[in-house]
Order: structure tokens, then sequence, then C-alpha cells
């Protein structure tokens, strides 16, 4: 099994003026662990100066050999990801595991997805669900929401929705906007829980709310078809839209069929090829196969038009 986890580290930092900042180097220098580890970050991020990531691993390595349990751990990320020194997974593992043995609760996430994976370690799906789960009693909302993805997919550990939810529901109070949109989408299946529409659309919405792409296409479902909602077109094509834009496929493919259909939106044939194309664009079959339908009903400078629009957003979107 393969659980991709975007590794995604945030710390808090201070920022220093001139003076503070002299005072920071001359506590590193001096050999303060903590100094060298906001050395370090302060280079990695470009914070306060000029961003250098090969100089953030030497502070960072600085502060790490000496035990400082953040350091190991942002040590570790930037050997996994080859980022100001050539990528290790077998030494980020080592970095991790000692953090992890200080109870930093980033480190274990980040070991047990690696022992999980069989990244930088043999893998042992054991040792993966122990220091995912330390993470996850340890209050840390992506290790709560790896760990309900491992119990509702039912691989590392037998499946168990109740505590999917359970766990989902943890993260999902700490913001995490993944666990919000699974928490949701299981009040509105009854997976796990019970069926309950308004518990799934206030979690749904808090997803939303941080332009979470899948849960903006759920909620456009549940009002094109009414369910838990009353039916309304015109919300569910907003909606769709909404994901749209982020190049959420799904949407993009149910957002052309209702400018092809003229539900919620005006009749619009140019408008529904560029969605259905870049709904081809983005992997999804079924949006492939209405645009062939479609193009059987379009004149020429409809699909010129439609192909004109597809790429605009193409280009709108290149950096994103």
């Amino acid at each position: 099994m393969k659980i991709i986890l975007a590794f995604l580290l945030v710390f808090s930092i201070f920022t220093p003026g001139h003076a503070q900042d002299a005072v920071l180097r001359a506590e590193a220098a001096s050999g303060d662990a903590v100094s060298q580890f906001d050395i370090g970050m302060m280079y990695a991020t470009g914070l306060g100066g000029t961003k250098d990531e090969a100089e953030a691993v030497k502070w960072l390595r600085k502060s790490a050999n000496q035990h400082f349990a953040g350091a190991q751990t942002k040590l570790g990320l930037m050997l996994l990801n080859g980022q100001g020194v050539e990528k290790d997974e077998t030494e980020a593992a080592k970095w991790f595991r000692r953090a992890a043995d200080q109870d930093d609760a980033k480190a274990c996430l980040y070991l047990g997805t690696m022992l999980g994976n069989g990244i930088g370690a043999e893998a042992d799906v054991t040792g993966a669900v122990k220091w995912i789960m330390k993470g996850a009693e340890m209050n840390d909302a992506q290790a709560q929401t790896m760990l309900a993805v491992i119990y509702s997919k039912g691989e590392w550990l037998p499946r168990d929705e109740a505590k999917a939810v359970k766990w989902f529901r943890r993260a999902a109070e700490q913001g995490n906007v993944t666990a919000q949109c699974d928490l949701g989408v299981r009040f509105a299946s009854g997976d796990g829980t019970e069926t309950d529409y308004v518990e799934a659309l206030k979690w749904l919405l808090k997803a939303a709310e941080q332009k979470h792409s899948r849960a903006e296409f759920i909620l456009g479902y549940m009002h094109e078809v009414g369910q838990g909602v009353q039916k309304d077109t015109i919300k569910a094509a907003g909606w769709y839209r909404r994901a749209a834009e982020q190049d959420y496929g799904p949407a993009q493919h149910n957002l052309g069929l209702m400018c092809a259909q003229g539900q919620g939106v005006s009749v619009d044939y140019a408008e529904a090829h560029k969605w259905l194309s870049l709904g081809a664009v983005n992997g999804r079959r079924e949006a492939r196969e209405s645009l062939v339908i479609l193009e059987e009903r379009m004149t020429a400078s409809q699909k010129a038009e439609g192909i004109r629009r597809a790429a605009e957003h193409l280009k709108a979107h290149a950096n994103h």
C-alpha cells in the first residue's frame, strides 16, 4: 500500500530585527541549539534574510547534533526532499527516528509513513502504525488524518470506519481540511456513523471555506440531486464552478454537462466544451466521452470558442 503524504511542516518563526539578528547569530555561533535551529529555519524559509537551503542544512545539522528535536525533524525533511543537500532517504529516516524518540509528533508521522512504504528503511507496517498512532495521540492533526485513512482503507490495520470517523473528527476539529471533507462525506453516507446531513453540510462547508475542491464538488452534487438539501441547480453550478476553477476534473465534467443542458446556467455550448475539454485534460474519461457527444451538436465557431476559452484557462493556471 502506498499512502502518499504531502510532507508539509510549518514552524512558527520569529523574524528578528537587525540587533536581535546579531544576538541570535552570536548565540548560534556559541553553540546554542535553539538559536542554531532558528537560524537554520530563517535560511530555509527566507524569513529575515536570503533563502539559502545549503546554509539552512548546515545550521539545522548543528542543532540536530545537539538533540534538538525540531531541527532533527526539519533536517530529515530536507534530506528526504533533497533540499540544500543530496537526497538521502536512509539518513532522513534516521533523523526522523531520533526526533520521534523525543516525542516530536511530526517526526512520528513522517517516520511511520516511511516505514509503511518501505522508504529509507525496510517496510514495517507494525512499526508504521505504532509511530503514526503515537503522533495522533499527541494531537497532531496530520497524523490523526493519516490514522483515519489507515482505518478506512483497512490495509495496515483491520478496516474500522467508526475509528476512522473518530480520528477524522479529532483532526477536523483542529481545522485539518482533508479531515473536514472526509468527515462530512461519512456523515452524508452513514459510513462509521449515523447519517446526519446537518453535520455533513457543516463539515463540508468548513472544508469548502478553505477552498477544498473535493468538498466543493460534493456540495455541488448534493445541491444538484437534492441530497440532504433542497435541490438547487443554480447553487450546484456555483459549487461545481468553484471546484472546476481549481482544476478538479469531476467538477469540470459536471459543470460542462450543466452548461450544455442549461441546468443552473444558461445553455452555452462553448462553455460546456471548455469545461469538458479541461476535464478530459485532467484525466476524466467521462468528460472525453461527453465531449464527443457534445461536438456532434456544435458549430465550428462554437468549437473554436470553446478551445480558446480552455486555452485561456490553462494559461492562467499554468503556474498554479
